[in-house]
């Protein structure tokens, strides 16, 4: 995804988030329509939800580094010595 061309990035990042956001309720709905149990079904769905909200709420307050800036000390072929904004996976 990082290698496409710019004007691919956002469609790519809104059916990325849509995915993420979207995962706790159709499980919810599946586990509702599978097993008919409402409640355990809607838990799954506010529950997933809720810890979607919190973790994008927490990263607003708290900014952690890239890995690359506090792990300078491994080896060179256990990191793929590219920049931040490369891939996580060496090639």
């Amino acid at each position: 995804m990082h290698e496409l061309p710019g004007w691919l990035l956002l469609p790519f990042q809104v059916i990325e988030q849509l995915g993420s956001r979207l995962a706790p309720v159709v499980v919810g709905l599946l586990v509702v329509l599978a097993l008919r149990r409402f409640r355990l079904g809607l838990s799954i769905a506010v529950a997933g939800t809720a810890a979607w909200v919190v973790a994008h709420v927490l990263k607003a307050f708290f900014e952690r580094p890239r890995p690359a800036e506090f792990m300078t000390d491994l080896p060179r072929e256990l990191s793929s010595g590219g920049p931040a904004s490369s891939l996580a996976i060496p090639q």
